[in-house]
């Protein structure tokens, strides 16, 4: 079965437009800009001649491993967030800037929606990554890697793991408020597969701390940068190689499998994000989000069957149900249950408005059984347009997709070098360092 959505599975903690009310949009944007602020006034007091070219570096290799996709179970996949390793080498608020303006990057180019930057922020950049450092300096103790390495990567690795299921906690809570789904059902799905997920953000964190510990400590966060190795030069060169081995070849992984990621595998299940109908080989519809009924239709031995239930609405249909008429309108295949539904594809959206009443006439326990319900409401989040999309599938129009694919990460990653290196530049302030140090005369002796 192929499905007839094509482009890409948007990214983990990348809410799309729609998903969240326009209060949590409203209130977690303020929450973000006031820390932002905070944040660009911390950096201007800051001496930091590091700080700089890693906050570019950085920017790059997030936006570039952002794109890699990987399997966990049950059919999902993940990424990494990189939130917790961005504060672990540069500090929580240089963290915050630069998960900003990747995160404000990648909805330019149509991947998680510009009216939900402020959950999402707040999601990656201030949970995910400032919570995720004050987690890892609280396990790590002592700043000093060099007497305890295991210690500091230890730190790392469990710091963020647990950044991405408090990032999640965060967004079922958005979710409850926003009355997008009960709490009671969105939390212990978010926070389950982001547990998973979590494994893989925890052993590519502790794998980069670990190289940095071995071959440049003083890259770490707060600690005193050693004359054997003072310029930075090196560091972009193999930081910025690094990001764009990933963009160019590695972001092609996910075309691999077609698995939604953790926030979109929930929201697809539980019933709060849209999902695409399946067709089959010969172009038949084989599966159909009849949000109306709550459920999602399939075919049960040749019969229009309830395959899934939907929780985030009340139905009283359940899965096995056969499904024999709507209205006065018979379901021999899922072409007529969506005719009798109004659906239309292209527009996404049902003819039957919410709260409508619907007979619906079903076989179930061996005994045709008829319900009178009221048409449930679809999903808006997968529904809205995004405001903007420059790029959207981070695809190159006009080209082969997997050039296309590779091509736009790899000019993604150099966007985003420049423009978080140019706030860096603007923000921090470097230490002036004679290039010549006068020697003083030597007494005269007597």
């Amino acid at each position: 079965m192929t499905n007839e959505f094509t482009g890409r599975w948007p990214l983990a903690m990348h809410a799309p437009d729609g998903l969240f009310s326009m209060s949590v949009n409203v209130l977690f944007g303020v929450v973000v800009v006031a820390l932002l602020a905070a944040a660009c006034r911390s950096l201007t007091r800051r001496y930091d001649q590091r700080a700089v070219p890693v906050m570019g570096v950085l920017a790059a290799f997030v936006f570039a491993a952002q794109m890699v996709n990987f399997p966990v179970a049950s059919g999902t996949t993940g990424h990494l967030l990189g939130g917790t390793l961005t504060a672990i080498l540069l500090g929580p608020w240089a963290g915050l800037v630069v998960m900003t303006v990747v995160v404000g990057f990648q909805a330019l180019l149509g991947d998680g929606g510009i009216t939900v930057l402020g959950p999402n922020i707040f999601n990656m950049g201030v949970v995910g990554t400032c919570l995720g450092y004050y987690v890892y300096r609280a396990v790590a103790g002592q700043r000093e890697p060099g007497g305890n390495a295991a210690r500091v990567v230890g730190a790392a690795c469990f710091a963020a793991w647990l950044a991405v299921v408090l990032a999640s906690a965060f967004a079922s809570v958005q979710l409850a408020v926003s009355g997008t789904a009960s709490l009671s059902r969105a939390l212990p799905a978010m926070v389950g597969v982001h547990m998973l997920i979590g494994i893989g953000e925890a052993l590519i964190t502790a794998g980069v701390v670990a190289f940095v510990v071995r071959t440049r400590p003083e890259l770490l966060y707060g600690q005193q940068a050693t004359d054997a190795k003072p310029s930075g030069r090196g560091v972009i060169v193999v930081g910025l190689t690094g990001a764009l081995v990933v963009a160019a070849g590695l972001s092609l992984l996910p075309m691999l499998w077609d698995y939604p990621d953790g926030l979109e595998r929930v929201g697809l299940e539980r019933g709060f994000i849209w999902e695409e109908p399946e067709y089959g080989p010969d172009g038949a519809l084989a599966q159909l989000p009849a949000y109306p009924l709550g459920v999602r239709l399939g075919m049960l031995n040749d019969q229009v069957g309830v395959v899934h239930r939907y929780d985030s609405c009340a139905t009283p249909l359940a899965a096995g149900d056969v499904l024999l008429r709507i209205d006065s309108t018979s379901t021999p295949d899922l072409a007529a249950a969506a005719q009798a539904l109004g659906f239309d594809a292209q527009r996404r959206c049902f003819g039957t408005s919410v709260g409508s009443g619907l007979h619906v006439m079903l076989w179930r326990d061996g005994q045709e059984r008829q319900f009178d319900m009221s048409s449930a409401t679809a999903p808006r989040a997968g529904t809205v347009t995004p405001l903007l999309a420059l790029l959207p599938d981070y695809a190159l129009p006009g080209m082969p997709v997997l050039l296309g694919t590779s091509l736009a990460g790899v000019l993604g990653a150099l966007v985003m070098f420049v423009v978080a290196g140019a706030i860096g530049r603007l923000l921090v302030r470097t230490p002036w360092r004679p290039t010549h140090v006068p020697v003083p005369p030597t007494p005269n002796s007597p």
